[in-house]
């Protein structure tokens, strides 16, 4: 059976709810994707996935005009459980509050693989610690705070409890807007320490979840498990890597196919069997790096164009409009205004 890859370091669900929360406060979700780098196709197409890059130049910017430092958990309150796909049902399906959260613990690099999870057992509680497997910068406390809030909410809707017995630890120092994290949160939160750390008392382990649903939840962890194990063996992630620390002027298949140690043919076969082609990934990190150029430096687009492996200006700027909505000059311009 051929094995594909379901899950993006941060699947663009999130992102598509950031926008909407950013247009309900006036804000041009579209410009500010553009001045990120991150192309519309990154967020509707299957198998596509915005760079980590390009993810936490959007979450700063979404800080930085809305003027709002709580709007991770702001995020974390508009996420039903249908937001995590199929982990959010399996978890919906459980049969009390501590299947749910182990469920959680357990899938949660399958849903989300920017996070690492883990869990511990207590005499009196389960602590459930999540960080990161990757560098968000200045993002990091924004994407722990909405993973918190909306685990919260999850767990609150499929057993009806209330969670103020709960005790959480998000890094970093308290701000002085802390007390604003009561409008979204039960539990007591606390800040210190690093990563994000979650306390449940074993007498809320043991509601019972009012959504249960064995056979539902027999099914889903099933398709959690085979999304782990083709996970576990992506090819997308591995040409993705190498073409990131190539020089994209010089890329073709055979030399993608030797840095990986296969033949090309078994290259093209594994790919397609993901969903992707190399095309398509090359597209993509040529993107991210002329995105990236065209909002931080001043070189001309034609040098740009040559740079990411487009001899013909006229194509890389067709190309990066199909994939952004804006020709390479309207980016930087609409950058500019957004800086």
């Amino acid at each position: 059976m051929s094995k594909r890859l379901t899950s993006s370091l941060i699947p663009p669900i999130y992102i598509r709810r950031l926008c909407e929360l950013l247009t309900t406060r006036g804000i041009d979700a579209a410009a500010v994707l553009a001045k990120a780098g991150i192309g519309l196709d990154a967020l509707e197409a299957q198998g596509s996935q915005p760079s980590i890059a390009s993810i936490d130049r959007f979450i700063t910017l979404a800080l930085k005009l809305t003027d709002c430092p709580w709007l991770g958990f702001e995020l974390g309150n508009r996420l039903h459980a249908m937001s995590h796909g199929t982990l959010g049902f399996a978890s919906v399906a459980s049969g009390s509050v501590g299947c749910a959260l182990k469920t959680i613990a357990r899938f949660t690099t399958v849903r989300t693989p920017a996070l690492v999870t883990s869990v511990a057992s207590r005499s009196d509680a389960l602590e459930f610690n999540v960080s990161l497997s990757v560098d968000l910068g200045a993002s990091e406390p924004f994407v722990l705070a909405a993973f918190l809030v909306s685990v919260e909410r999850l767990l609150k809707e499929l057993s009806g409890a209330n969670f103020a017995s709960a005790r959480y630890r998000l890094p970093g120092r308290a701000p002085s807007w802390a007390a604003r994290t009561g409008d979204y949160l039960d539990g007591e939160l606390k800040f210190s320490g690093t990563g994000l750390s979650m306390c449940i008392p074993n007498a809320l382990l043991e509601v019972r979840s009012l959504t249960s649903d064995a056979a539902a939840y027999q099914a889903a962890e099933r398709e959690l498990e085979r999304t782990l194990e083709a996970n576990s063996a992506s090819i997308v992630a591995s040409v993705r890597v190498w073409l990131k620390r190539s020089d994209l002027r010089e890329t073709s298949a055979a030399q993608v196919a030797a840095g990986l140690g296969v033949a090309p043919r078994t290259l093209f076969r594994r790919l397609h069997s993901e969903g992707s082609s190399l095309q398509k990934l090359i597209d993509e990190v040529r993107f991210a790096e002329a995105a990236w150029r065209l909002e931080h430096t001043d070189e001309a687009v034609e040098r740009i164009a040559e740079r990411v492996g487009f001899q013909d200006t006229s194509n890389f700027s067709r190309t990066f409009k199909r994939m952004t909505s804006l020709t390479p000059r309207a980016y930087r311009l609409a950058s500019k205004r957004l800086a």
